[in-house]
């Protein structure tokens, strides 16, 4: 399954989430988990991610939670 494109997107509102890089990427990582659940598959299955920065003063907090959600085995990126 390859999965793109995703956003912080509030899938209860469908607005983009306003808030730090750190809840942003939180709503952009459970936005994809629910995306592969509902496909029958889930992040731990996951090979490969990319992540495109806009601000790479942003590195840390989203490798921080980035390191949270992918503990056990991080997929390369």
């Amino acid at each position: 399954m390859f999965v793109s494109g995703q956003l912080p997107i509030d899938p209860a509102s469908g607005l983009l989430v306003k808030g730090d890089i750190a809840l942003q990427t939180r709503v952009v990582l459970e936005n994809l988990r629910a995306i592969l659940e509902a496909a029958g598959s889930s992040l731990g299955r996951t090979v490969e991610t990319t992540i495109y920065l806009k601000n790479m003063d942003d590195f840390a907090a989203v490798r921080q939670i980035y390191g949270l959600t992918f503990a056990a085995a991080p997929p390369a990126r």
